[in-house]
């Protein structure tokens, strides 16, 4: 295929005008030589036409280029374990010519030689620290000294991965008790933990996992609050369950995310492989259960068809705002960059389309509302939202 005739392609894929065919044949040649630098030559100049000079400097285009292709063109990533793709090409069409995705580049600043950067671009997004709380009530700050003395204890059969994560190896419990141990994020944090049967945590922001050094032989429970992703290793004779503030998960071997915070008004579970019972309902991979907070009747909503893209945003290092209200948005936000948020007046009606890479500073958010005609002004800690 010649130039021109890849770039019509590219264009009717961003215009939402691309067949199942092209579509196939399109996702086929961005992977390869020399469509693939052709592909990034088209991209930068689309960004060129569509973002505001300030952001274009600041795309990371490389990071563009590689969500796109991992996850709107359907081309199979080589990081994330997620197995579900869609060729959502209006996604790419929000993404690119209506600007709504600011893929900035984590850690820029907007100063000016001999300036010094204003105390929003000072405010970085969450990073990985945690607390670890032992079973005789020992608080333990996840920095490297806290991984050292953990590594030096001989009561617990821990070690860190090469990512920093936390891995506990399976043990005898030391007589007939449980030590439980509680790991916790606080707002502007995020931690990865494998558990002793080999299951692995992804831990979201202001959330937290309480669980025993060692599982006993019949079952394997943990308790967890606020928001993780889990790989749970498959052991039928050794059932793996997670219990809520109000209702319960039961796992064999799967993968599934859970979003249970407090001040959110359900508790959403989507499962991406293998089976979970949610109470007293039993999933399918693709299915969102969805549980008020404050539901006396345990039984939760189940819904085909899950947006797992947009439910695994976090966890792959994306911003999903995509039909989105504003509170909802805020509330990521002051989890992930540990500020927070006030209205003056009620707030905008707005419905987000897009996001951006959770690696920006919060300076690369107030520009993202700013597109939507929403006005964020900071004082310290506190961002204060109003309507322009």
């Amino acid at each position: 295929m010649e130039k021109e005739q890849f770039a019509e392609l590219y264009q009717s894929f961003l215009e939402d005008r691309i067949g199942p065919a092209e579509l196939e044949q399109f996702r086929e040649l961005s992977g390869q030589q020399p469509y693939e630098q052709w592909l990034d030559v088209l991209l930068d100049q689309t960004v060129t036409l569509q973002f505001t000079e300030q952001d274009a400097n600041e795309i990371d285009l490389s990071r563009m280029r590689s969500h796109l292709l991992e996850n709107v063109v359907g081309i199979k990533p080589k990081r994330t374990p997620v197995k579900y793709y869609y060729a959502a090409a209006a996604s790419l069409l929000v993404l690119l010519a209506a600007a709504f995705y600011i893929w900035l580049t984590p850690g820029k600043t907007e100063q000016t030689a001999g300036n010094e950067p204003s105390p929003v671009q000072q405010i970085l997004p969450a990073k990985d620290i945690a607390t670890l709380t032992l079973a005789d009530g020992t608080t333990l700050l996840l920095d490297s000294a806290g991984l050292s003395k953990l590594k030096n204890s001989a009561n617990l059969p821990v070690t860190t991965d090469a990512d920093g994560s936390l891995v506990y190896h399976a043990g005898k419990q030391a007589g007939n008790s449980i030590a439980m141990n509680t790991l916790s994020t606080p707002r502007g944090g995020q931690f990865r933990i494998t558990l002793p049967d080999g299951s692995r945590l992804w831990l979201n922001a202001a959330s937290s996992v309480t669980f025993p050094t060692s599982f006993n032989a019949q079952n394997r429970n943990i308790k967890l609050t606020g928001e993780a992703y889990l790989e749970v290793s498959s052991n039928q004779r050794q059932p793996f369950s997670v219990e809520l503030h109000n209702s319960s998960i039961d796992v064999l071997g799967t993968s599934f995310n859970v979003q249970a915070y407090a001040d959110d008004k359900n508790i959403t579970t989507t499962l991406l492989e293998g089976s979970i019972r949610m109470n007293s309902v039993v999933m399918r991979p693709g299915q969102q259960a969805i549980l008020s907070n404050e539901a006396t009747d345990k039984t939760p909503e189940v819904l085909n068809g899950a947006d797992l893209q947009k439910v695994m945003a976090w966890k792959n290092g994306f911003f999903n705002f995509d039909n989105v209200p504003l509170k909802d948005v805020m509330k990521q936000v002051e989890r992930w960059y540990d500020i927070d948020v006030i209205y003056e007046g009620a707030p905008p009606a707005v419905v987000f389309k897009g996001g951006m890479d959770r690696g920006v500073q919060l300076s690369g958010i107030i520009r993202f509302l700013q597109n939507f005609g929403i006005t964020a002004t900071m004082n310290g800690r506190k961002m204060i939202i109003s309507k322009k």
